[in-house]
């Protein structure tokens, strides 16, 4: 499968599941106390759109945007009722005006940006964030998360884990991850999206199994 065909990629892999504690725990402590639910707020891939309703707690529904490469996706979003979800292909820059977001959400998608392409799509997120606006980024834990895979697929018996994702082309660490984010960001504040069984303290990073980072 071509590592950038997110539509057929749509069709074998659906995203469900609740949103992650640890998600929450950083949107509550570095996002939300900042706005207010007039903030306009940027999912940058948005997947099926399962963010959708926890938005509408916070902000009104108008200003809640979303942008995917996935035309499956994105429809799968719209069925929400998420007015503002937008098909966007690749390589495009964000139609939106400088300055034009108060938060912007980018859970598990740099991963799947060739590390030649990723300078484009952090230039247009920082352009379209308001001065002192936040990103909230996560992606898998290089190479540690591939020991959980092997794990996970021994324990529960689902082989199809031994196998990475065929549209990750870029494998991050914290470091790396780190180096990416600083040419746009002065602040950078990493913690574990996803602990994992060898987690002990927040110190230990490569033994996170996902990566979570608050930047401003």
């Amino acid at each position: 499968m071509n590592s950038q065909d997110f539509d057929r990629y749509a069709k074998i892999k659906a995203m469900k599941g609740q949103i992650a504690q640890t998600w929450i725990d950083a949107f509550e402590k570095h996002i939300c106390p900042g706005l207010s639910p007039d903030a306009r707020v940027l999912d940058y891939g948005f997947g099926d759109g399962r963010y959708y309703e926890f938005y509408l707690r916070h902000f009104e529904a108008d200003n809640i945007h979303g942008v995917e490469p996935s035309q499956i996706r994105t429809q799968n979003a719209r069925k929400r009722g998420w007015q503002h979800a937008i098909y966007l292909p690749l390589h495009q820059p964000l139609p939106y005006a400088d300055r034009t977001f108060d938060f912007v959400n980018m859970v598990e998608v740099i991963e799947h940006i060739p590390a030649g392409e990723t300078v484009f799509y952090l230039r247009e997120i920082s352009r379209v964030l308001k001065p002192g606006a936040h990103l909230l980024i996560t992606t898998p834990n290089y190479p540690i998360k591939r020991l959980y895979d092997v794990l996970d697929a021994v324990a529960l018996r689902q082989w199809r884990r031994l196998l990475d994702d065929p549209t990750h082309v870029t494998r991050y660490n914290a470091k790396r991850l780190t180096h990416t984010l600083t040419p746009f960001f002065s602040r950078i504040e990493l913690s574990p999206y996803k602990r994992g069984r060898f987690y002990r303290t927040n110190q230990e990073r490569h033994r996170w199994h996902k990566l979570l980072a608050v930047c401003s």
